[in-house]
């Protein structure tokens, strides 16, 4: 999986990069497409490891969490849709999308070989 990540990462920094000479606002909108999601994820971890622990669980917390990722989700497309000079919405929103295909993806395949070699 480490590997996969690292990939991972690389392909989206050559991708930025090949944005670059198309324009800047359209490498603006991957990379900050790309660094919601890597906050999402970092908040993910975090809430669920607490979530999942009696001990420490609390109301303000959950609500906080939704309210965070529901900020964190849209007040960059509607940003990017009000200035879209600065903030390219289409490369932003295809990030979202690229994020959720490679989860369906690895999910499948990783999966599988987990189920494969248990």
């Amino acid at each position: 999986m480490k590997k996969y990540n690292s990939i991972k990462y690389i392909l989206i920094t050559i991708i930025g990069a090949i944005l670059l000479y198309f324009g800047w606002s359209l490498t603006l909108g991957w990379a900050v497409g790309w660094l919601i999601l890597y906050l999402l994820g970092i908040m993910r971890k975090r809430f669920y490891g607490m979530s999942f622990d009696i001990s420490t669980r609390n109301v303000g917390a959950y609500i906080f969490y939704y309210v965070f990722v529901f900020a964190i989700l849209w007040i960059p497309p509607i940003i990017s849709f009000n200035v879209p000079h600065w903030i390219n919405p289409y490369a932003l929103l295809s990030t979202y999308l690229l994020s959720r295909f490679d989860l369906y993806i690895s999910g499948i395949f990783f999966k599988k070989f987990d189920q494969m070699y248990k």
